[in-house]
């Protein structure tokens, strides 16, 4: 009896899943929003070295293997466009100078979660942020940062 529970089971187990597989499958296409950003392509590139970042403040949020650093840190924008999307690269160094562990933060983020993130950053503009990461126990407090990517605020289009 109790075989014949656990064949039962997994039979209906794989035909409910098959049904939810293909159910998810077959759906018609409906509009969507396509975003445009507003800083061509070609020019992203060109325009990330008009953004400068500072870390003001680098150091340990907590000890031990797993270890937490909290920074703090400054994004101006230098240019003359407006931005939707700044993505930084912090690259924490190890006490040889060897980066050791890169996140990516995002200090402008419109359409993100944070308040002052959400905001297009204006030319000019000066914008404060602040995180808390993980970081392998071998970082000697330094850090490198780089701009990423930007991305200019997104106009929405409708498309079929």
């Amino acid at each position: 009896m109790r075989q014949r529970t656990r064949t039962v089971l997994v039979v209906v187990s794989v035909v409910v899943l098959t049904a939810s597989a293909m159910a998810c499958g077959n759906h018609e296409s409906t509009p969507t929003q396509a975003y445009t950003d507003t800083i061509p392509e070609a020019e992203r590139d060109s325009y990330r070295r008009k953004v400068e970042v500072t870390i003001d403040s680098a150091g340990w949020a907590s000890g031990g293997a797993d270890s937490l650093a909290h920074l703090t840190g400054h994004v101006k924008n230098a240019g003359t466009l407006e931005l939707g999307i700044v993505e930084v690269s912090v690259f924490f160094l190890d006490a040889t100078g060897q980066r050791i562990q890169r996140w990516n933060v995002y200090p402008v983020n419109v359409g993100g979660g944070d308040r002052q993130a959400n905001a297009v950053m204006k030319p000019g503009e000066t914008r404060q942020f602040a995180n808390t990461l993980r970081v392998p126990s071998a970082w000697g407090g330094k850090t490198e940062t780089e701009v990423a990517a930007v991305h200019g605020p997104q106009t929405r289009a409708q498309r079929n």
